[in-house]
């Protein structure tokens, strides 16, 4: 018997994956204004994005165990609000945002704030207080309990804080749409800890965005020659 990678069929199946969960979307959607404004910015513009395999994988990961996950029949609701286009996972009780994550069970709840933000925007565009996120632990905690395990959080916000929370979502819509106008980058970022995957952080001149590209540059290269070695 002999088994050998078969990089050729690998890589026809990531193109395929950013073709379906990373191409340009029509409209503003929620995610994109919570999202760092120059990552969207960027995006916008047609910048390239380096580490795109691996937010596909991501994106696929995420949205196989979504599609799990939503066992009620009320599910991927779009709604729409002042321009902004909101995907709603699920509506059961409540309005329902699911997340899976790769850090363990005993992680904060709080410390989701991309998601409790998404959440509350729907909230918002729905005219409810209340919503529950459901998270999805993959692996559980660390050590050895690494069992998966799935947990409901139901949060309640102030209406004070769901109007000023959309108000600022439009904020952000109207500063992009003029950032992206005058072909000028915008001084607002994101969460500090966006930088550390993201595939524009060369532009941004953040620490490690040259070393990003080399990395990139290397791995294309073994790639290439390895599927060229295969087919010949």
């Amino acid at each position: 018997m002999e088994i050998r990678e078969n990089l050729l069929a690998r890589r026809k199946l990531l193109e395929a994956l950013k073709e379906r969960f990373l191409k340009p979307r029509g409209g503003w959607h929620v995610t994109d204004l919570l999202v760092c404004p120059r990552k969207t910015y960027f995006r916008r513009i047609g910048e390239y994005e380096f580490m795109q395999d691996e937010a596909a994988l991501l994106f696929t990961a995420g949205r196989a165990h979504h599609d799990i996950l939503e066992y009620l029949p009320l599910k991927e609701i779009e709604v729409k609000k002042d321009g902004i286009i909101g995907h709603i996972d699920m509506i059961g009780d409540r309005v329902t945002e699911i997340f899976t994550t790769r850090t363990p069970k005993t992680k904060n709840p709080e410390d989701f704030k991309m998601k409790i933000a998404q959440l509350e925007a729907y909230l918002a565009m729905v005219g409810e207080t209340e919503g529950d996120l459901m998270v999805f632990y993959l692996i559980g905690a660390w050590g050895r309990d690494v069992t998966p395990d799935i947990k409901v959080f139901t949060v309640r916000f102030e209406e004070d804080e769901i109007k000023e929370h959309w108000s600022n979502l439009v904020r952000r819509k109207e500063m992009l749409e003029r950032c992206i106008k005058e072909r000028k980058p915008p001084e607002e970022t994101g969460f500090p800890w966006e930088c550390k995957n993201c595939g524009f952080k060369y532009k941004c001149h953040v620490s490690g965005g040259l070393e990003m590209i080399e990395r990139e540059r290397k791995k294309l290269k073994k790639e290439l020659e390895a599927i060229r070695n295969e087919i010949e």
